[in-house]
């Protein structure tokens, strides 16, 4: 019933999980367990699943369980996610640390052959240099600059009269800017530096796009999302 209402609204976030694991496992007939029950396949044949955690029957555990999710923000809900994350999935926020910039960049010094004569004229610098076959760090000539990362979880096809709700996580903006085009109608909003959402207006049918720019010292990111208004 909940993916049947997903897909006739898109916009919808639906998540599957549990607060707890179990011990239910498929067993044989034989070695059945304590407290189990017999299941019929979508083939027809039966299925025994045993629920015994000990001697006395079943209790919960600490295992990992299945999440699983679908629509807007569901690219967050991964294979592995600590379940407070969910929380902040469901307001419309990244719940993972957005990636930074990347590792130190070493080389190694490699041995010069000798000069046959002496330089007449001394050198205004002495070069840096390392034993043969050591590595070094190599100065960076300025401190670097990175971009904005951008996610945007947004529905494909959104009914005409829907106002679905866009959400937009930034990460090293210092502005966020949302462009809505169709046609020749166009609403743009600013939101915080970390992001936010944005309700769709009412629109037209066919094609619309959502573009999001996000500015920061070395420059802008641009992503953008086309919508099938129906």
């Amino acid at each position: 019933v909940a993916l049947d209402y997903q897909k006739a609204h898109p916009d919808t976030l639906v998540i599957v999980t549990g607060d707890h694991a179990h011990s239910t496992q498929i067993v044989s007939s034989v070695n059945g367990g304590r407290q189990t029950a017999t299941l019929q396949t979508a083939d027809g044949d039966p299925l025994m699943v045993a629920y015994s955690t000990g001697i006395g029957g079943s209790s919960h555990t600490g295992s990992q369980i299945r999440v699983a999710a679908v629509g807007p923000q569901a690219a967050n809900v991964t294979g592995v996610i600590d379940q407070t994350d969910l929380f902040a999935t469901m307001l419309g926020r990244t719940p993972s640390t957005l990636p930074g910039s990347g590792p130190t960049v070493t080389v190694t010094a490699q041995p010069t052959a000798q000069p046959t004569a002496q330089p007449t004229a001394q050198p205004t610098a002495q070069p840096t240099t390392a034993p043969p076959g050591q590595p070094t760090t190599a100065p960076p000539t300025s401190a670097p600059s990175a971009k904005a990362v951008v996610r945007l979880a947004a529905p494909k096809r959104v009914t005409r009269h829907g106002r679905a709700w866009v959400a937009i996580a930034a990460s090293g903006a210092t502005r966020v800017r949302v462009v809505l085009r169709q046609g020749r109608t166009r609403v743009r909003r600013t939101l915080a530096s970390d992001g936010g959402t944005f309700r769709l207006p009412v629109l037209r049918r066919g094609k619309a796009t959502i573009k999001v720019v996000a500015s920061a010292a070395a420059g802008r990111t641009k992503v953008k999302h086309t919508i099938t208004v129906r």
